[in-house]
């Protein structure tokens, strides 16, 4: 989208023209959206979102941008939850019309693994200005026959979304008085640019008649999450939204999944599987004119799944950027 730059400070431009006229959302509504494709752009006149309806996309996609020439009245919710979307090179810096107010083509650094026997893995990195944030990293198995398990590193947040989630480690013996038996696998890392959450490790050791066995949690995130312990799909994505006025007491939204739980089974012998890592959060802004309103504004990052006997946990996902400016804000900024 390109905005001209004009010599006075009119910010009729961020409002849109109104073609998409007056809406009023009365039960939950997704926008069609092709996966992992452009932003979805909506100009209101006016627009109610009713309490217990949520508006959001129908597929993951680059994100969200609702422009209001007149009202956003918003009980309901607004939401980019888990919608953060793939984008393979990993895209360039979004300008929202102004050259200093972007969403940065790279986001918050992912969380790192944990050396540590059943440590848990590193939480992502906050977003800052404008960033996506970044994902958590997988939980380490505990240590058995001096074998262990590491977590993988979660994946930094970029300008489609919040980071992916590594999986956790695992391990699985039979004799714990014997190195030479048993198995160990390290989880996956995050992969980048949302594509897939990390997976998960499914570790045995067989010794008649017993199976010993770990399996650890997936990384959240991405299109495709990581294998096992049912993590979550997707990250936070991209959420504008650009009203004259506003009023109501809803919410707007762009949360991370939560990470994938490490599950066990032992008849005899000895396992540990970790958690996997929650998924990032998105980015948020908010431009008005005039706002009555006292909405939530949420863009945490997805939980890390738990720890099976003795793993760590995933790390939570990072939190994703949360920018609100009024026009006497804007006119300190420098459109494009």
């Amino acid at each position: 989208m390109t905005c001209f730059n004009r010599s006075r400070p009119n910010f009729g431009f961020l409002f849109g023209n109104g073609s998409d006229g007056d809406v009023t959302i009365s039960s939950n509504t997704n926008l069609t959206s092709t996966l992992n494709g452009a932003i979805v752009y909506k100009n209101y006149m006016n627009l109610t979102v009713n309490s217990g309806c949520t508006l959001s996309v129908s597929n993951m996609c680059r994100g969200l941008w609702i422009r209001v020439r007149g009202t956003l009245v918003l009980n309901g919710a607004i939401s980019m939850s888990n919608k953060g979307c793939f984008i393979s090179g990993g895209g360039s810096d979004l300008y929202l019309c102004y050259s200093d107010i972007k969403v940065p083509a790279i986001g918050a650094a992912g969380g790192a693994r944990n050396a540590s026997a059943g440590g848990a893995g590193g939480a992502g990195a906050n977003g800052v200005d404008g960033q996506c944030g970044g994902g958590g990293a997988g939980g380490t198995s505990a240590n058995w026959s001096y074998k262990q398990g590491y977590g993988g590193y979660g994946a930094a947040g970029f300008v489609g979304g919040g980071g992916t989630g590594g999986g956790g480690g695992a391990v699985a013996t039979y004799d714990t008085n014997r190195g030479d038996v048993g198995q160990k696998a390290d989880g996956e890392n995050g992969l980048l640019h949302g594509e897939r959450g990390g997976n998960g490790r499914y570790v045995n050791s067989y010794w008649s008649p017993d199976n010993v066995t770990a399996t650890s949690g997936g990384g959240a995130g991405g299109v495709v999450a990581g294998n096992n312990g049912s993590p979550g799909v997707g990250s936070g994505g991209v959420l504008i939204i650009m009203a004259n006025r506003i009023e109501g007491n809803g919410s707007l939204l762009s949360i991370g999944a939560n990470g994938g739980n490490g599950t066990t089974s032992r008849p005899r012998g000895e396992c540990s599987a970790g958690g996997g890592g929650g998924s990032g959060g998105g980015c948020i802004t908010l431009m008005y004119m005039t706002i009555n309103s006292t909405w939530s504004i949420n863009a945490s990052g997805g939980a890390g799944g738990s720890g099976s006997r003795g793993g760590g946990a995933g790390g939570a996902g990072g939190s994703g950027s949360i920018r609100t400016y009024s026009t006497v804000d804007l006119a300190s900024h420098t459109r494009v």
